[in-house]
């Protein structure tokens, strides 16, 4: 374990990992604020990423938005180093990494510009609380007035049945490496469940947290579970302490929850006959369950006028994610809500779909709206985008001008294609991205080099052997050489029939 002065408990001993979080971009944190009563721009804008980690969710949206300017913070040199290597790879100007601490921008909060976006993305229960006070008063004083602020954390009640697991992992790090330290303490707790029925009686969701834990990436692992100051909180008591920077709440990023339909039939009647908005909210926590929330903030409302905000919402496109499939004719979109699983109707969910599918540019919120004539329906359509954005079956799209970026997607895809470790391909139309495994990485980057899409198989083959990569298959990894053959040319083919299309239809070709 770490320690240095500087770390403030914090583990920093290694990297964290390379994801990209599609909560945090700017159209789809503009949609949630517009569909929440709060404007904030598309085009133009400046962001900061506060706790930015490697960079590469930073490097996504900068990617998607080559007329606005992005600040990456984070006090670990490593993170910095990478984000500022992977920029100057790719050859985007409008992306600047910077090493600072926040006890020190505190103090300075304009030092590096003002900005219509900050995001904190699940590092708040992470850090010292001295240090989240000096992060909320450098992004208060950051922040334009009408300016965004997204917060994600760990929240109670849904981490209680971990609190014990943590603490060990912090007992048994005293004399073991993280990695060992979590593995000892996992070890541990899954004998006494198995063994005991008085710690599982009581703290029923612990087996599922432990079985997550061993499926999760390592980096994740150690940078969740290491921290000396790691410690959930209550929506209010994390509300009190933004407010504290001039920072109001604004409502949720997450599209799922926006809308009481995700609160239980029981409980929801009584719950919205509360009057403090912080006693209905944590009411909900605790009913659903939740254990992250992703809480939005802003510098003052500017509420937009009616006509205005609606003119914004008629105009916001959606198209299909060919990645995400559809569940089974008759069958319910499943969708997560805090600690709940939503059953969404098919019938009314797959015409949605059946309409944002027929053109390659998708539909408009007017065309959707226009093209129902099912009152109840019309009614329930920003619900239902919403649900499908957060389930991944749409995506919104970015309004014009679109830059495809294309000479940086090139680099990426030839930096992946020689073993660099990103999984999510930036799709500027979207202001986003798809996950990709990394054989639909190689293939995307054989034809940005002009191959042929009949010879994906064999450059797959070669991908492979040159990077000493294993295909897995449903956890297995394949070893005869017919099931590889057979499994190269099932995913040549996917990506021939699936992605490539659609690939050239984002101009991404």
């Amino acid at each position: 374990m770490t320690t240095n002065d500087w770390d403030h408990g914090y583990y920093a001993g290694d990297g964290y990992t390379y994801g990209y979080h599609s909560h945090t971009m700017p159209i789809r944190l503009h949609w949630a604020a517009m569909v929440q009563g709060h404007s904030v721009p598309l085009h133009g804008f400046r962001y900061l990423d506060a706790g930015c980690g490697q960079g590469y969710n930073l490097v996504v949206a900068a990617i998607a938005h080559p007329d606005s300017q992005f600040v990456g913070v984070d006090f670990m040199p490593e993170h910095v180093a990478h984000g500022r290597a992977l920029a100057k790879r790719l050859g985007l100007t409008n992306v600047e990494f910077v090493e600072a601490d926040f006890a020190e921008l505190a103090n300075a909060p304009g030092k590096h510009g003002h900005f219509d976006y900050a995001v904190a993305h699940g590092i708040t229960t992470w850090v010292d609380p001295a240090i989240r006070k000096a992060l909320f008063a450098f992004v208060g004083g950051a922040l334009i007035p009408g300016g965004l602020f997204y917060n994600s954390y760990n929240s109670l009640p849904g981490w209680l049945a971990t609190i014990p697991f943590q603490n060990m992992v912090l007992l048994e790090q005293e004399r073991n490496s993280p990695e060992e330290a979590i593995s000892a303490a996992r070890e541990s707790f899954v004998r006494i469940l198995d063994e005991t029925k008085t710690l599982g009686e009581a703290l029923p969701s612990m087996r599922p947290r432990l079985a997550d834990i061993s499926r999760r990436d390592p980096k994740y692992l150690v940078q969740e579970y290491n921290n000396k100051a790691w410690q959930p909180m209550f929506h209010s008591d994390m509300v009190r302490q933004v407010s504290s920077a001039k920072l109001t709440y604004l409502g949720t990023a997450s599209l799922s929850e926006i809308f009481p339909s995700y609160i239980p039939d029981g409980v929801r009647e009584f719950i919205s006959s509360k009057s403090d908005p912080l006693v209905r909210e944590q009411l909900i926590d605790c009913v659903t369950n939740k254990g992250f929330r992703r809480d939005l903030y802003v510098k003052g409302r500017n509420r937009p006028l009616i006509r205005e905000l609606s003119a914004q919402r008629d105009a916001m496109r959606f198209i299909v994610n060919p990645l995400v499939p559809r569940p089974p004719k008759d069958e319910p979109f499943r969708i997560t809500a805090g600690g709940v699983k939503l059953s969404a109707k098919s019938a009314a969910y797959a015409q949605v779909l059946d309409r944002i599918a027929a053109s390659d540019e998708g539909a408009s919120y007017l065309e959707l709206y226009r093209a129902e004539t099912n009152a109840k329906r019309r009614n329930a359509l920003t619900e239902v985008l919403c649900l499908l954005t957060h389930g991944d079956w749409i995506m919104p799209v970015l309004p014009e001008p679109v830059s495809t970026n294309g000479e940086a997607l090139k680099k990426l895809a030839s930096a992946v294609a020689s073993g660099a470790p990103y999984e999510s391909l930036p799709v500027p139309k979207v202001g986003g991205a798809i996950r990709l495994h990394d054989t639909f990485w190689f293939a995307y980057d054989f034809m940005l080099r002009g191959g042929d899409a009949a010879n994906i198989s064999e450059m797959l083959l070669q991908t492979l052997r040159a990077l000493n990569l294993q295909l897995n298959l449903k956890g297995k990894n394949l070893t005869d050489e017919a099931e590889i053959r057979a499994e190269i040319d099932a995913r040549a083919e996917d990506f021939r029939t699936k992605i490539l299309p659609r690939l050239r239809t984002w101009g991404l070709l």
